[in-house]
């Protein structure tokens, strides 16, 4: 709630919030976390070349990804 929560809100809740931007709406922690653990939150910050690329504004540098998929790989956490 301290760290990716912030993260999240600066970077993705400008155009995923409800409805969802691509389907992916991120705008509270039951939304967040089946998004986190399918592997397409991760997929889309590390260049998996299924999805689209995120965020668009280039805004989330490489230290932030990298602790968005430790999160990730810890369970995504509600914490």
């Amino acid at each position: 709630s301290q760290t990716i929560q912030p993260l999240l809100n600066f970077n993705c809740l400008p155009c995923h919030s409800y409805p969802g931007s691509g389907g992916f709406n991120l705008d509270s922690y039951k939304w967040v976390k089946p998004t986190a653990l399918s592997g397409n939150l991760t997929g889309c910050l590390t260049g998996d070349p299924s999805l689209i690329h995120m965020p668009l504004n280039g805004n989330l540098d490489s230290c932030d990804i990298k602790t968005i998929v430790l999160w990730v790989k810890q369970g995504a956490l509600n914490n």
